[in-house]
Parts: structure tokens; C-alpha cells; sequence
């Protein structure tokens, strides 16, 4: 019985190390496909809702508009009663949804009246309960909220606390919301008086 001593060939190595190279472009190709996934299921996730909230508040006397938070890691979309909206006091949990975890929201506030600036701030992530009120805290904010006049679905403009100004309160509306995600973003522009 005669030992086979021969060893591995050039050409076996390089398919070998060509396999390799292909498994890991596809693991590599198939993480951002799933990124851009999430991002893009978030994005319909969002317009939906928004849509939804806003319809809803234009013909029902119970709707005020929409709330946007982080809740237990996620994202999370809810609907507000015109109480709430009124008074900028989220404290009822109800038709809420989330979108993909890892999703990080900035939403642009634009103070109405006053000095009509507008601020970038960056949705801060909390634990499991809805935020009480719209608190701005060293550029991040708990909670956003497009409250929705009933029968045109022109935003109004909602209060919210800014902790750096010494607790100072003022008007706001959201005029631009990004979903971001591992380097790509979707950008959506809100005109207050159309919605």
C-alpha cells in the first residue's frame, strides 16, 4: 500500500481563499441590504402612521395627532387625544407601534413667534414609559409631537421645555424628521401649514 504524500496545490489554495472571499462579500453585501431594509420599513412604518394620526385627527373629535419617542430601545409611534395635545401631557398609552430597533430619529424643531429659530435635536432614548411633557435636555429630546388642527391637518404648534434656558417653555413646530441608520438617512420635510 503506497502513502500519498502529496500536498496542497497553488490552484487549491487560491480557490479556496476565491470561496472565502466570496462568502464574506456576500456577508458583508447581505448586512447592509438588511440595514437599508430596516431603514426603508421604518420610513413606511412612519409615513403610515403619520398619515393615519393625521387623517384621523382631521375628522375625529378624539384624535389630536401623533407622538414620536424611544420606548425600551425602539422607536416608537403613538397617538395622542386632543387633551393630551393640549395640555403637551403624554401620559396614555394608546395605539402605539415600533419601528426596527437601531434607528435613530433628529427632529428639527421651529419655534413659532419669537425668534422663529430652528434646532436639530436628537430623539433620547428612555425606558419603557411614554414621556409626560416635550422636554428639550442638552440637545436631546424625549418626545416629539405634531399636534393636527381638525378639518385642514395644519399642525399646531405644541409646547415643549427647554431645560438650558432655565426651564423656559416656547412654542414649536416639528418642520423635519431623519431616520438614520449604520450611515444612510431618509429626510422628511413637514410644511406646519399642510402638514
Amino acid at each position: 500500500m503506497m502513502k500519498d504524500n502529496r500536498g496542497i496545490t497553488l490552484v487549491e489554495i487560491i480557490v479556496v481563499i476565491a470561496i472565502i472571499a466570496i462568502l464574506a462579500g456576500g456577508a458583508i453585501l447581505s448586512t447592509g441590504m438588511i440595514s437599508t431594509w430596516q431603514l426603508n420599513n421604518g420610513g413606511k412604518s412612519f409615513e403610515m402612521f403619520y398619515s393615519k394620526s393625521r387623517l384621523q385627527a382631521m375628522a375625529k373629535a378624539d384624535i389630536g395627532g401623533m407622538i414620536i419617542y424611544q420606548k425600551d430601545g425602539k422607536v416608537t409611534l403613538g397617538m395622542a387625544t386632543k387633551e393630551e395635545m393640549n395640555f403637551s401631557a403624554f401620559q396614555i398609552n394608546q395605539k402605539e407601534i415600533s419601528i426596527p430597533s437601531g434607528i435613530v430619529i433628529t427632529l428639527t424643531l421651529e419655534e413659532v413667534g419669537g425668534t422663529g429659530l430652528s434646532q436639530e435635536y436628537i430623539l433620547d432614548p428612555l425606558g419603557a414609559d411614554r414621556p409626560a411633557n416635550p422636554i428639550v435636555n442638552a440637545g436631546t429630546l424625549n418626545i416629539g409631537a405634531f399636534n393636527f388642527k381638525k378639518g385642514t391637518g395644519a399642525q399646531i404648534p405644541v409646547t415643549y421645555t427647554i431645560t438650558s434656558g432655565g426651564g423656559a417653555t416656547g412654542e414649536y413646530h416639528i418642520t423635519k424628521i431623519v431616520l438614520g441608520l449604520k450611515g444612510k438617512a431618509i429626510v422628511y420635510r413637514i410644511e406646519p401649514t399642510t402638514g
